[in-house]
């Protein structure tokens, strides 16, 4: 498992649909993501859409993703993650990460 932060110049520079797919493509990996944006409405319905498409249960359970708001145009972070690995929560204005992979949730 590792964490990557990526910055909003990366993603800035994708298509809508090669954001989905980077995204996915690294949360199949086990690694979990902290995105420098929020996503817009209809590419977070394309990313919950694009991994149910890829769940197996056996290698890939699905994601968790939260959004953190921060005050007017700056601070906003999306934090996608394997479910099978981390529960992702938001409190207020915290985002907790629990790791879970072993455990019944």
């Amino acid at each position: 498992m590792k964490i990557e932060i990526i910055s909003e110049k990366v993603t800035r520079r994708l298509s809508s649909s090669d954001k989905v797919r980077m995204i996915i493509e690294r949360v199949k990996g086990k690694s979990i993501l902290v995105l420098e944006e929020r996503l817009r409405p209809e590419e977070q319905a394309e990313l919950i859409k694009e991994t149910m498409l890829e769940i197996d249960f056996r290698d890939f359970n699905g994601i968790e993703v939260v959004t953190l708001n921060g005050e007017k145009k700056g601070g906003k972070i999306t934090v996608v993650a394997p479910s099978d690995i981390v529960e992702v929560t938001r409190e207020g204005d915290m985002i907790s990460l629990m790791y879970v992979a072993g455990c019944i949730k």
